[in-house]
């Protein structure tokens, strides 16, 4: 397998790499792209999403045609505004369909549900799961995926975060990915709100963990808890 991780912030994205090497035999490819990303002015690393996808999509495409590499087994993995590029990777490789894509509290603003050839969409892999934690505020609110994981109602304000509510619950998705490689204990539930789920309407549907153990099977949208500090995942 060979996992593209985005992360936005530089110093981040390199994290997942340990996690995946201690797990198996792997090869992972870190995308480093902070010279935009990193644009104190949002609206500007935002409209280079579509270049960058692309320029992912070529390289996609060039370890599949010089590396004889069969995409199907590819897992793409981004964070905020790179998981919009990864959707944009996905949609324009031309050696045929990646295998999953990852999208971690996918950026909301400046987005819509209605521009689909700008931002990460059901289809742009053979599965797309996405890790909801600041929906409405710094991430997309509405399910964008074939799963979509709401933990803590997947709101601003994640437990442990305090003050700093909207930016760290926006990296708490990243943070609870990378644990979940080496951890199948996010359970969440599927249900039809966040309200059902806590009023424990859902107990009796069948669990499936969140993160990089999620079923390519599931499908709709899925609720749980975690903790305010790691260990996350609360089993």
């Amino acid at each position: 397998m060979i996992n593209f991780s985005i992360i936005r912030m530089v110093k981040n994205f390199k994290i997942p790499i340990p996690a995946y090497l201690n797990r198996s035999q792997c090869n992972v490819i870190g995308v480093d792209w902070s010279a935009i990303a990193d644009n104190i002015l949002y609206p500007v690393a935002k409209q280079h999403t579509v270049d960058v996808g692309i320029y992912v999509a070529k390289f996609i495409d060039f370890l599949a045609t010089a590396g004889n590499l069969d995409i199907s087994t590819l897992h793409l993995s981004g964070h905020s505004l790179g998981a919009h590029v990864m959707g944009i990777a996905g949609k324009n490789a031309e050696n045929g369909l990646v295998g999953r894509i990852t999208g971690m509290d996918p950026a909301g603003p400046l987005f819509t549900l209605e521009e689909v050839n700008e931002r990460l969409a059901v289809g742009d892999a053979s599965f797309v799961d996405i890790i909801h934690t600041c929906a409405g505020l710094y991430g997309f609110k509405d399910p964008l995926g074939d799963v979509d994981f709401y933990p803590n109602g997947g709101l601003p304000g994640q437990p442990g975060c305090g003050i700093t509510a909207g930016v760290c619950s926006h990296s708490r998705a990243w943070q609870f990915f990378v644990e979940s490689i080496n951890s199948d204990q996010f359970l969440a539930v599927p249900c039809g709100s966040y309200d059902g789920f806590t009023n424990r309407t859902c107990d009796n549907e069948p669990k499936v963990p969140m993160g990089e153990p999620a079923y390519s099977s599931a499908r709709g949208t899925y609720y749980l808890y975690t903790g305010e500090e790691p260990p996350y995942a609360l089993g």
